[in-house]
């Protein structure tokens, strides 16, 4: 094996290296390297890139063309003047973890403030917007639509936090001390894990066709947590220790998987056609003003709900309102039917004083009182399949 070894050793060493040509070629030499476009391929907003104005919307900066921007350090605003200024559609901003930050004697302007008319895919990403006088984002005064906004603060601002027109995704984002709304949106906006916090309004206030998922209201001084229009769809948020309403939702709408608590006003407000189901409502309500859960249009469907520790668990002045698979426990009343033409079937109460306060004209499941296990067999009705148990 080690002569093998050996006479290979050799052979390597008897061959000829291959290398290229030693001669260039002919030509002009030209480079191999990447430009500074290509290795970076986004515009600095800075004065010699996106330089601003002085016209009836000043700005400190302005983007006019459809691109892709970045900031390249902090930014602080000067007097009277709006922070980055978009004048045309397919502009993406990326804050790049940076801070623009509003000053002090500013009039109304705003951070980041869209013009022209019907501008659309319009993104802001990922950073601070802080201390304007307006609103930190502002996206809607030109209808502008079809944007994304991810990965965003919007804190300390005198209007409100973000302000967006039509069919928006927000991902990520947070608004709070805001001295006015949280998150402001009008048409068909997409929301997933924002959060609204210490705001002086609304931490949520929406319009029509919007959809939350995973949001989180809370600490609103002066406003509702959720202020949400028809067609709303909620899924699996959290309103808590707002001073209004937990979540208002209109016609059309749905709200799922829910915690509301401690709200100083109701913790789920909704109208007609509303399909409101496995949320968890508690202890929302000043003194008597406050309910778990409030219908007060027609067809709504409210199911497999708990609500414990609000003035009134559950209540409606509707008609057709379907109320079924609810538990009460520890409300002042745990059903409040004050409409017509509803069914009340399948739900349990207990604590209340009474359980059941069900005006006539309503459709009720036998409602049974169960004070013990031992009678259980001797209770009239308590097999009932859609029974109403009380104890």
């Amino acid at each position: 094996m080690r002569s093998i070894a050996l006479a290979l050793f050799a052979l390597t060493l008897a061959t000829p290296a291959l290398a290229g040509p030693l001669d260039p070629p002919t030509g002009p030499v030209t480079s191999t390297g990447k430009t500074l476009t290509e290795v970076e391929p986004r515009i600095a907003i800075n004065s010699a890139n996106t330089p601003g104005d002085t016209d009836a919307t000043p700005c400190l900066f302005k983007i006019t063309q459809p691109g892709s921007y970045y900031l390249t350090g902090n930014v602080t605003g000067v007097i009277n003047k709006s922070g980055i200024e978009v004048a045309a559609s397919n502009v993406t901003i990326d804050l790049n973890g940076f801070e623009l930050v509003g000053v002090t004697g500013t009039a109304s302007v705003h951070g980041i403030y869209a013009t022209g008319t019907g501008l659309t895919n319009i993104s802001v990403r990922n950073g601070t917007v802080r201390n304007w006088v307006g609103y930190g984002v502002n996206l809607s005064p030109t209808l502008v639509s079809r944007g994304e906004v991810r990965g965003v603060r919007s804190d300390s601002n005198a209007t409100g936090g973000f302000f967006l027109h039509s069919y928006f995704n927000v991902t990520d984002c947070s608004a709070a001390s805001n001295n006015g709304i949280g998150f402001f949106a009008v048409n068909s906006c997409n929301f997933s894990r924002c959060t609204a916090a210490g705001n002086v309004g609304n931490g949520f206030a929406t319009s029509g066709g919007h959809t939350l998922t995973e949001c989180v209201s809370y600490g609103s001084t002066a406003g509702a947590g959720f202020q949400c229009g028809t067609e709303t769809t909620m899924r699996d948020c959290s309103s808590h220790n707002n001073a209004g309403v937990g979540v208002f939702v209109g016609t059309g709408s749905t709200v799922s998987g829910c915690t509301v608590r401690s709200n100083a006003g109701v913790g789920i407000a909704a109208t007609g056609a509303t399909y409101i189901h496995h949320n968890s409502c508690t202890a929302n309500g000043v003194g008597a003003n406050g309910a778990g859960i409030s219908i007060s249009g027609a067809n709504a469907r409210v199911e497999n709900n708990h609500c414990a520790e609000n003035a009134r668990g559950i209540e409606t002045s509707s008609t057709r309102a379907r109320i079924d698979g609810n538990s009460c426990v520890s409300n002042g009343v745990s059903f409040v039917i004050n409409g017509t033409d509803n069914l009340v079937i399948r739900n349990t109460a207990s604590g209340g004083s009474p359980n059941y306060s069900i005006a006539a004209g309503n459709s009720v499941a036998p409602r049974v009182g169960v004070e013990d296990s031992d009678g259980w067999a001797g209770i009239t009705n308590a097999n009932h399949p859609w029974a109403n148990f009380g104890h």
